[in-house]
């Protein structure tokens, strides 16, 4: 047991908490996930939450079977209030890597709201013992109203944990619920009116979906420096900082290899663009040019099979179809006459498309909040107490928690 892995996740509020510990720390404590992986390997298991929230996630059923598998920590967090969107998880993320990421042995980021088919932890340990440094993966979103009484349902052994779940029987399960910002990002025919840019999905009759992903997630980071952090989101500008050879990542491509869900209320809209008459691939080339760098660009060529049966002849046709779509989106991307930045910060505000976008998908009074988060110095906001703050909890044998120092 000489490898070392740290978890962590980041989770607050009563509706993430709830979706984390109904769904996703029971399909994490599945046979082949955490208990395989904890057998094998020195583990530890870090939560970033609110002190409100750690006593919640203490007193849970399923918390005392995770503890008894690995060494639990807790951190608090505050100062939420006066950050941005993603700040709160990107510095809980930033905290993980600058305090253990010089450790070696790796880290594992696992989204609160995610669902995994059991063995996919398993597997991941497998993909690392082979010698990569970070292992990316794409999810589709579901939508968590109606997902999860049908996983409950279905898996549930009526004491607060799920049955064994197959990749191709989460992937079956999954087809009934695609969230509506899913469905709006299919490109078997050329959207108009409301396109949403980012992930890009062809469906396969009724056996799956193809993905082509911009922004791939770091599952697992065994980073070369943890001096290196991210500054937007770990699925942003860390991708390309990680690790220095993109050989030493492993992209999922598969749902039989690694298979997770993501959950999403109905009411989340993302930020849909309207495309003015612009083709679906016009739109995308212009929201790629200011979020993505050079590493999101090789990520994209990964054709990622989502599926509950084998492969039949129309796979092949519809994989040479999304092959053509990212051919063209990437052949305007590299001649283009526009600079691409490589790392896509506070220099996008100074661009009007930008601008007009962040208006219609988020009203004048977001805008003008997060542009000010945006542009605030660090200094001012620890003047005036605006900034986050990690302190972590301890756990005594009384069954309460305590700040530590």
């Amino acid at each position: 047991m000489s490898r070392k892995l740290n978890f962590t996740t980041v989770v607050w509020g009563d509706e993430y908490v709830s979706t984390y510990l109904d769904t996703s720390l029971p399909s994490q404590l599945l046979p082949g996930n955490l208990p395989h992986v904890a057998a094998r390997t020195d583990c530890r298991y870090r939560i970033y939450t609110t002190e409100e929230d750690a006593h919640r996630i203490f007193v849970s059923a399923c918390f005392g079977e995770l503890a008894e598998l690995v060494e639990v920590e807790f951190y608090a967090v505050s100062g939420m209030q006066f950050v941005g969107k993603y700040d709160p998880q990107t510095r809980c993320h930033a905290h993980l890597i600058e305090t253990l990421g010089g450790e070696g042995g790796g880290l594992v980021f696992v989204i609160p709201d995610s669902v995994w088919a059991d063995g996919a932890f398993a597997r991941l340990l497998e993909i690392i013992e082979g010698g990569k440094r970070a292992v990316l993966i794409g999810t589709p979103r579901l939508v968590k109203e109606t997902f999860v009484p049908a996983l409950i349902e279905a898996y549930s052994d009526g004491q607060g944990r799920l049955r064994a779940i197959e990749p191709r029987e989460l992937v079956r399960l999954s087809m009934d619920h695609l969230h509506p910002h899913a469905t709006s990002q299919m490109w078997n025919e050329d959207q108009r009116g409301s396109i949403t840019p980012g992930n890009m999905y062809w469906s396969v009759r009724d056996e799956g979906l193809i993905s082509r992903i911009f922004h791939l997630f770091p599952l697992f980071v065994d980073p070369d420096s943890p001096a290196v952090l991210p500054q937007t989101t770990i699925d942003s500008d860390y991708t390309l900082r990680m690790c220095s050879d993109l050989d030493d990542c492993y992209v999922v491509c598969d749902s039989d290899d690694i298979c997770a869900i993501d959950l999403t209320s109905i009411e989340w809209a993302g930020d849909p663009v309207v495309a003015d008459g612009r083709s679906s691939e016009q739109v995308l080339v212009e929201w790629a040019r200011s979020v993505t760098h050079a590493r999101h660009r090789e990520f994209v060529k990964n054709k990622i099979r989502f599926h509950w049966r084998d492969f039949s002849r129309a796979w092949s046709q519809v994989e040479d179809e999304s092959d053509k779509t990212v051919e063209r989106i990437l052949h305007l991307l590299e001649s283009s006459s526009e600079s691409v930045r490589v790392f896509p910060k506070r220099w996008r505000y100074l661009s009007p498309r930008f601008l007009s976008a962040r208006l219609k998908g988020h009203g004048m009074a977001g805008s003008v909040k997060q542009a000010f988060l945006r542009f605030c110095p660090t200094r001012l906001r620890r003047a005036v107490g605006a900034e986050i703050r990690i302190r972590r909890l301890t756990l005594p044998p009384g069954g309460f928690l305590r700040r530590g120092a």
